[in-house]
């Protein structure tokens, strides 16, 4: 039996029910991203012919994972068994679900009008401070979902959004204060400078004369040390902008694809090993993506093929997922380089 709490909620707020008086919830599982919540998964042993309405499609799930912070997110559909299976999205996946509307600007990429309005339309979320704006470069109000307006917007500007779990929705940059420190019995399968770019291409729509034209933008010292490999950034679905909005932007993809040494895989974190910066345990259940982390291994000679490890190392939590019965944490960095041939493709996919 799971050691969490999982309650199911009608979508008006009513009609609350503890899941766990229906039946044993276990293999109990809760994920977050950079943008929040992710995902819940757990199990119960019902009877395959069971009916109620707690586990609607839709309901409101929320786990208390500490009194100052609470899981939310919409049931799946389950699946029925002697064991049956039960899935949860996260906030994070809510701006999905959502159009970009912007009445006054018609500009989907005001994301301070677009995010307002579909607040004003029910989306359960605040918007405490002012989100990033593009400069130039537009999408027609409509064309877009809200969270490819965040991602778009965002990603120009090396920005980052999330929601919280007290339903804030904000934009962000990387954090520079350490959050924890990670005493790391393992390598997260090393580190490798693969998957970077020395040159960009930059395609766009010019202000000047509406046209599509193309530039370069450079990391000359990258390519003397590794050779020139070359990438494409597509901007022309902004709209039309500047030269030298198009150069910012180019230098901008080049500072997030330089060469860096990255780690190919997860950490395994048990109990006991991630610490606050002072030093003392973490509860594991509350940590979410987005932290700073100071990763001291404790077994340095085992640092998977590197010459020197050079530690400490410091990442930003990319992902997570909490094994709540086991008690452990699988902790990726947000700069991972995957190896291995289906990770590449995977990798080129995306």
């Amino acid at each position: 039996m799971s050691r969490l709490q999982v309650f199911s909620t009608a979508p008006d707020g009513t009609d609350r029910v503890c899941l766990d008086a229906l039946g044993p919830i276990s293999a109990l599982r809760i994920s977050t991203s950079i943008n929040g919540d992710v995902g819940l998964s757990w199990q119960q042993r019902l009877d395959p012919k069971a009916h109620h309405g707690a586990f609607a499609p839709g309901r409101l799930v929320t786990v208390p994972v500490s009194l100052s912070s609470i899981w939310q997110g919409r049931m799946g559909n389950p699946q029925r068994g002697t064991v049956w299976s039960f899935t949860a999205a996260g906030r994070s996946t809510e701006p999905a679900r959502w159009v970009a509307l912007a009445a006054t600007d018609n500009n989907a990429t005001h994301l301070d009008e677009v995010v307002d309005a579909a607040i004003a339309r029910g989306w359960t979320v605040t918007r405490p401070a002012s989100l990033p704006t593009l400069t130039d470069g537009s999408q027609v109000s409509g064309s877009l979902k809200v969270g490819e307006a965040l991602d778009q917007v965002t990603s120009q500007l090396n920005e980052w959004w999330t929601i919280n779990r007290s339903g804030q929705l904000t934009a962000f940059t990387l954090p520079t204060s350490l959050s924890y420190i990670l005493c790391a019995q393992d390598t997260a399968g090393g580190r490798t400078a693969d998957n970077f770019v020395t040159d960009v291409i930059v395609l766009y729509t010019d202000t000047a004369d509406f046209t599509t034209k193309s530039l370069t933008r450079s990391n000359t010292a990258a390519r003397a040390k590794y050779g020139r490999i070359e990438d494409i950034y597509p901007l022309t679905d902004l709209g039309p902008i500047t030269t030298t909005q198009a150069q910012a932007a180019g230098d901008n993809f080049l500072s997030v694809h330089a060469p860096r040494l990255k780690f190919t895989g997860a950490f395994q974190v048990a109990a006991g090993q991630l610490l606050n910066p002072g030093g003392t345990p973490v509860d594991l259940g509350i940590v979410q993506a987005g932290g700073l982390v100071r990763v001291l291994l404790t077994d340095p000679d085992a640092a998977a093929g590197e010459t020197t490890f050079g530690g400490p190392v410091q990442i930003v939590i990319g992902q997570t997922d909490y094994d709540v019965d086991a008690d452990v944490l699988t902790l990726t960095p947000l700069d991972t380089s995957p190896t291995g041939l289906a990770n590449v493709l995977k990798l080129r996919a995306a």
